[in-house]
């Protein structure tokens, strides 16, 4: 509903040849900010944040708007529904959506912060925890990561404040991976056959679920 708002309060704007020309030389650089923000970032599900900037650019337009119509009463009136809708839609979103909601069972008000953290992931917060206990119970100081693809080690971060986490892959040039030989253990989050490329043969790996394991000497 916001979107649409601003979206029309532009080609308004850029149509509209009354317009002082300050308000026209505004909605030309609010388009222009709508065409680098899609020359610039790529496409993908969790784009929101990423367009945000642009979003916030356009929103006066809407203002502008709202108050050189509200004399007009049929469009006052669909301006303040669409309003209303989005406001609506907003509250309700933060209240009962997932996976934070406010209201009703999960709410960020009964769960812990360990089971926020696995609201999305919730089959992985028990091999998560065995995992983060096997490093401690060995009492290692210099620990491996095997991270496949963009799999979650915010965990092992937060959780093992005492380890050092190293990155024993990498497919940047200028920094180099630690190899395998420096490090106590591993923690891998993959694939079963991810792990295998990166971990010695002759190591032991306990595997806490389909993506979750330790591998020591």
């Amino acid at each position: 509903m916001q979107a649409a708002l601003i979206l029309a309060a532009l080609a308004a704007a850029l149509l509209w040849w009354r317009l002082p020309p300050l308000v026209r030389a505004y909605a030309v650089t609010v388009l222009g900010a709508f065409i680098l923000t899609a020359a610039v970032i790529k496409w993908q599900y969790w784009g929101n944040r990423l367009i945000l900037s642009a979003f916030a650019v356009g929103a006066p337009l809407t203002g502008y708007w709202a108050d050189r119509l509200k004399s007009h009463r049929a469009t006052a009136a669909v301006l303040v529904a669409a309003m209303v809708a989005a406001f609506a839609s907003g509250g309700v979103a933060v209240a009962y959506g997932q996976p934070r909601r406010l209201v009703g069972q999960g709410s960020v008000f009964t769960l812990s912060d360990w089971q926020e953290r696995f609201v999305r992931l919730p089959d992985e917060a028990v091999p998560y925890q065995q995992a983060i206990d096997a490093i401690r119970a060995s009492g290692v100081r210099r620990v491996g990561m095997v991270m496949e693809g963009d799999l979650w080690e915010y965990q092992f971060q937060i959780s093992l404040p005492d380890v050092e986490l190293v990155a024993v892959e990498s497919v940047i040039p200028t920094a180099p991976p630690a190899p395998i030989s420096s490090v106590q253990a591993l923690i891998c989050v993959g694939t079963v056959d991810h792990c295998a490329q990166v971990v010695p043969p002759t190591w032991r790996i306990q595997r806490y679920s389909t993506v979750v394991a330790v591998a020591f000497p």
